[in-house]
């Protein structure tokens, strides 16, 4: 998907500015980058391991993060 920082924005209900600093930041809330990947139909998942090697994915719904700050 192309779309401007500003399109992306307004999908997520944050400035222009917050996408920007997201797009080039190595610090983000996941709640953002969560909103992010959804306005551009994407999704987030995280993988937390543990000392002793076990993995657990951990999905988030863009829904609980969309209608937070909406």
């Amino acid at each position: 998907m192309h779309a401007t920082q500003q399109e992306v924005a307004v999908r997520a209900s944050m400035t222009q500015n917050t996408v920007s600093k997201i797009e080039s930041a190595d610090d983000v809330l996941i709640s953002s980058v969560v909103r992010y990947m959804h306005s551009i139909g994407g999704g987030v998942e995280l993988v937390l391991k543990t000392p002793d090697g076990k993995a657990r994915r951990v999905d988030f719904d863009p829904e609980i993060y969309v209608r937070q700050t909406a």
